[in-house]
């Protein structure tokens, strides 16, 4: 497969694109939608992205993983999460690059990109998915309500040409997401996964419940689901919003 790009200067929003395609009844299956600007850019839940124009890389790519039951759907983020991080390796390959659960990339304690998945299901199958990706290449100056973002440009002081990381990025989708095809790909996927997860197995301080809590990360369960325990061996299991890291 190849992926085929279709690129706008300003679009209201990459992810919107496709599903409108979708919704229309066209096929998304390896296409990538790429802006300059998003006029309404989406985070997880109700969050906003936030890009300036001309300075990082914003595409939506559609897949056909309708071989994949929907109760396997975490590990797309699994793939897409592991994907980004080898496309960044490349170009920052003295940081330290890690996964925030379930799909914040970070340097450090910082954000470089997020991304958002959208699943279409069909009964216990997934029909087709819309990956959509906000990379900070290089963008310097960031809102004050941003204080944890950073971009590859403030790293190393130099420009990325956002044609050859994007080239990196459709590269490395069509490896890694080889793996979605078996259940040997699928745990090689939750190993790697595990093993870039930020503050995986480490005590730190979470706020539950609007309370802090010492806990460490143990595994991911199922759906995505992230698995914790205490200090006194108590487990726990949260889906996304109800855990917030403290920094």
């Amino acid at each position: 497969m190849k992926f085929r790009t279709i690129y706008f200067p300003v679009l209201k929003s990459t992810n919107q694109y496709l599903s409108d395609l979708l919704n229309a009844g066209k096929e998304i299956d390896g296409l990538c939608v790429r802006t300059d600007f998003q006029e309404a850019g989406k985070g997880q839940g109700q969050n906003s992205w936030h890009s300036e124009a001309n300075k990082n890389l914003l595409i939506s790519l559609g897949f056909d993983f309708s071989f994949l039951q929907a109760a396997q759907q975490f590990s797309i983020t699994q793939m897409a999460s592991l994907t980004v991080l080898e496309a960044l390796k490349t170009f920052l390959p003295q940081a330290e690059l890690s996964v925030k659960w379930p799909n914040d990339l970070f340097v450090g304690d910082k954000k470089i990109g997020g991304m958002l998945i959208s699943n279409t299901v069909n009964g216990k199958q997934l029909k087709r998915t819309i990956i959509g990706l906000g990379i900070n290449l290089n963008q310097t100056i960031f809102p004050e309500t941003l204080a944890r973002a950073v971009s590859s440009k403030q790293l190393t002081g130099k420009l990325i040409n956002m044609n050859d990381f994007e080239r990196n990025l459709l590269d490395s989708f069509l490896k890694q997401a080889a793996f979605l095809k078996t259940e040997t790909g699928r745990k090689t996927l939750e190993k790697n996964y595990l093993s870039h997860l930020y503050a995986f197995d480490k005590f730190r301080l979470y706020e539950v419940n609007g309370q802090k809590k010492r806990l460490k990360i143990t595994g991911i369960g199922e759906f995505g689901y992230l698995l914790m325990a205490d200090e006194q061996g108590q487990t726990f299991s949260f889906d996304i919003k109800e855990v917030v890291f403290l920094f």
